[in-house]
């Protein structure tokens, strides 16, 4: 159950429909670990949005013991350099790709959506004809 001080923090995410009470407890109530070889800036943004929404974030340890947390795997530093396409735009993509998966995510938790990747030939860096 919210505290009121949980209903006053997560109020916005309260007023939408397909969350609401109901999706706002199962966040608040779900673990997620957060795998150890990604790329450090996209683990950053995929785990303050993740706390931010109100779930309990912590890192993976080695090996099999997660409890009952959800184990996130993030893209690691080679994803976001091929996503990327110039070193220039590595944090654009680290970015991109964290919220993504903190996204993706919150829709696992909540049974709502479909995951949306990032497919191989989408790059940053392309030129436009």
């Amino acid at each position: 159950m919210l505290s009121e001080a949980d209903k006053q923090l997560y109020a916005r995410q309260i007023l939408l429909r397909e969350l609401g009470i109901a999706g706002q407890e199962q966040l608040c109530t779900t673990d997620v670990a957060l795998a150890g070889e990604a790329d450090p800036r996209c683990r950053a943004v995929a785990g303050e949005y993740l706390e931010r929404a109100g779930l309990r974030v912590e890192d993976a340890a080695p090996g099999p013991a997660l409890g009952a947390a959800r184990l996130l795997r993030l893209p690691a530093s080679e994803d976001v350099a091929r996503l990327a396409g110039d070193p220039t735009l590595e944090g654009c993509a680290a970015w991109l790709l964290g919220s993504l998966a903190a996204v993706d995510a919150i829709k696992q938790v909540l049974g709502a959506g479909n995951q949306n990747p990032c497919t191989p030939a989408f790059v940053l860096a392309a030129e436009v004809r």
